[in-house]
């Protein structure tokens, strides 16, 4: 993955997979064990929006974060699956 933008206050990002171009929404997410990345699917044409308006992101970060949108996870969630690093 490569990001294209990091808005750390506000935990998310958006990046490029370079091997097949396909553009995800990253949070951090905690477990009991290890921080890391869910990404979730955006088509082009919404991810050529949030690059240009990343305050447009917002709605689908919050989505993410309550896992409405799950079914567009780049992987299936494990059995210890964390919960999103929410911003203080």
């Amino acid at each position: 993955m490569r990001a294209v933008h990091v808005d750390p206050l506000a935990r998310f990002s958006l990046e490029v997979d370079d091997d097949t171009g396909l553009t995800y929404l990253g949070i951090p997410v905690r477990n009991t064990m290890v921080e890391y990345t869910e990404w979730y699917l955006v088509d082009r044409d919404t991810f050529a929006t949030f690059v240009v308006h990343p305050s447009a992101a917002w709605s689908m970060v919050q989505r993410a974060r309550r896992r409405e949108i799950d079914h567009l996870l780049l992987l299936p969630p494990g059995r210890d699956r964390g919960v999103a690093d929410r911003p203080e």
